[in-house]
């Protein structure tokens, strides 16, 4: 296979797409090539696209693009009968070295939701209802372990939440709820500039200028809010629903005097039933994995539909190939769940856990695997098996615990710099080594 720049091989690259959306590959909604332009090809976005060649068929493509200091992959396919032939790794390695040469500036590559590019897929098991942009990396596809082995790891895990809005009805654990704020003076209902007053009062005890300004700018739609004594001390909209029928979610605020009420919960079946009445046809969001947030989508009765990662790839300013993930979590570049630290070693909550507890325990010191202790880093080894009896106990781990480390390719060893997983909270398979 060759890859080469982009040459007005629009039709091919969109055969390429639509066939991976229709046969399930990805959830993507298809495209035109006129679409595949305005997505790809926009210049306002420093964009890459290379296209893979096999004699003189197109059989891959993927493209990218960079804003500042952050570049993005946006896509990479490859026509079925040629994959596991290293074609989509050659593809993501034209794409960072020219994302890299175009953008000094660039720090890290990304897969997430904030890509300028946004890729319209469908929800799962419910199209034609669809969603504007992926928030990262299906992780239930192939797209997930391919991104991994070239070196890219995944620092959240995004949950899409789903929730048909035709018929929509306000739980029965809802309706008790609204009728017991009623009963503390608390109402639910769209704003009424005539009667309610403090909502740019709302924003100052949030901190949030950002959502001030859109907010306020459109006090002339309807937006729900939480009313006491006259006074506005939550909201959420402006209601808003799209041409294809999702009820759009613009944010939600409660004062903070206020919250651990319920008010949020009773602010978004509010929303919901809002939205419904406007014709929306279904909701469609994602949150963060550990985010309180969900727990305010469930009471109303949405569910989980899929499961994105989010994936970052750092580059160093001056070699411009890629560092160590561990080594930039120890620097503290990249956020981790802490749950120990001193002067030698670190250990975080898995991102992707494999048991109820399941904790990684890194050396400060980059040591690539097993392979790597030696006569001068095996006190440090040691100071990890001393303190992970340590970090087990902390986390109750009184019936017992695995501590793994894999080395190597064959072990499916993920990230090059040794590491330990605490894996425990359940009873473990007898069989796994």
């Amino acid at each position: 296979m060759t890859v080469r720049e982009y040459r007005n091989e629009a039709d091919a690259c969109v055969m390429i797409f639509n066939l991976l959306c229709e046969n399930g590959d990805t959830l993507f909604k298809p495209i035109t090539a006129e679409r595949f332009e305005e997505l790809f090809l926009d210049p306002s976005i420093g964009p890459a696209v290379f296209v893979g060649y096999e004699g003189d068929r197109v059989i891959a493509f993927g493209a990218g693009n960079c804003a500042g200091e952050t570049g993005y992959i946006t896509y990479i396919g490859v026509l079925p009968e040629y994959r596991r032939r290293g074609y989509g790794k050659a593809i993501a390695e034209k794409l960072e070295g020219a994302l890299a040469g175009a953008h000094p500036e660039m720090k890290k590559i990304e897969l997430v939701f904030y890509n300028p590019t946004e890729l319209p897929w469908f929800i799962p098991g419910h199209a034609p209802h669809d969603h504007a942009g992926q928030p990262g990396v299906d992780m239930s596809t192939a797209a997930y372990p391919f991104y991994e082995s070239l070196g890219y790891r995944a620092w959240t895990v995004q949950n899409t939440y789903y929730l048909p809005l035709s018929e929509y009805r306000t739980p029965d654990e809802m309706a008790r709820r609204l009728e017991s704020l009623r009963e503390n003076g608390i109402e639910i209902t769209y704003y009424d500039g005539s009667r309610h007053g403090g909502f740019s009062e709302l924003f100052d005890n949030i901190g949030n200028e950002g959502w001030r300004r859109r907010v306020m700018a459109r006090l002339d739609e309807d937006i729900v809010v939480a009313v006491k004594d006259g006074k506005v001390i939550g909201y959420t909209g402006p209601l808003s629903v799209s041409k294809e029928g999702r009820g759009l979610f613009c944010g939600i605020a409660v004062r903070t005097e206020y919250r651990h009420h319920g008010i949020g919960k009773a602010l978004f079946a509010g929303l919901c039933k809002g939205l419904s009445e406007k014709g929306a046809t279904f909701m469609s969001l994602f949150t963060g994995d550990n985010n309180p947030a969900r727990y305010v989508y469930e009471s109303a009765g949405f569910g989980i539909v899929r499961s994105f990662a989010t994936m970052r790839k750092i580059i160093r300013k001056k070699e411009k190939d890629t560092m160590c993930i561990f080594c930039e979590i120890v620097a503290g570049n990249i956020p981790s769940n802490k749950v120990y630290e001193d002067e030698k070693i670190l250990a975080f909550r898995d991102i992707n856990p494999q048991a109820p507890t399941h904790i990684v325990v890194i050396p400060k010191e980059h040591i690539p695997d097993m392979n790597g202790i030696n006569a001068e880093n095996s006190g440090l080894i040691a100071h990890i098996f001393e303190t992970i009896p340590k970090i087990a106990a902390a986390e109750g781990l009184k019936n017992g615990y695995r501590v793994i480390s894999n080395c190597g390719p064959d072990a499916c060893q993920s990230v090059k710099h040794i590491h330990f997983h605490i894996l425990g909270g359940t009873q473990m398979a007898d069989k796994m080594a």
